[in-house]
């Protein structure tokens, strides 16, 4: 019988420590890898808008704000809210994509700051209205959170105006309707989706 010997506990500990490292590792380097494309995209970004030079100020700025984003994102990702929000609390929807600004969106839900995400779901919307996911988004929490049925019924109608149908939009106002006593109104949006 040919059968290696036990290794023992020590060697699996030394493996999970190893994999522990390496993958921080790879972290680290995923953050540079970021960054960097970040500012070559800033740099391409002011050639096109035929600007000579990149000042220094831009490409650290740049730098920066990615390096913030990636930390936040990974410290939601790994249930740190207080670390996340601290990493994103200076997020602009003009400055980053849909689904960071929602990871933004979620921190500030979970962490209870009513007012920030107010704010930030108004400035959001400017941004990211063209996007059903997003109007669904904020009417939802403006109905659940802040039962604010009006603003929500609001931000649905307005998209169904500039943008046309959408079931799940018109689903979700119908709901709102419904919720509101309004039956015939709801009725009457609902046998348009079908």
């Amino acid at each position: 019988r040919d059968v290696a010997p036990s290794r023992g506990l020590g060697d699996v500990y030394k493996r999970q420590y190893t994999f522990t490292y390496i993958k921080e590792d790879y972290m680290k380097k995923l953050i540079i890898l970021s960054t960097l494309l970040a500012t070559l995209a800033a740099c391409n970004n002011l050639e096109n808008n035929n600007q000579q030079t990149v000042s220094t100020t831009t490409v650290v700025n740049t730098l920066n704000s990615t390096s913030n984003i990636l930390q936040g994102i990974a410290a939601y990702k790994q249930g740190d809210m207080i670390g996340a929000y601290n990493a994103l609390k200076n997020l602009s929807p003009a400055s980053t994509n849909l689904e960071t600004y929602s990871t933004y969106l979620n921190v500030l839900q979970n962490l209870n700051k009513n007012q920030e995400l107010l704010t930030a779901l108004k400035s959001g919307n400017e941004y990211f209205g063209n996007s059903k996911d997003y109007v669904l988004n904020y009417a939802k929490i403006l109905t659940s959170k802040f039962n604010d049925t009006n603003t929500a019924t609001n931000v649905l109608e307005n998209y169904l105006k500039l943008y046309g149908n959408n079931s799940e939009v018109e689903k979700s106002l119908a709901n709102i309707y419904t919720s509101a006593g309004e039956v015939a109104k709801a009725a009457a949006l609902l046998k348009g989706t079908n």
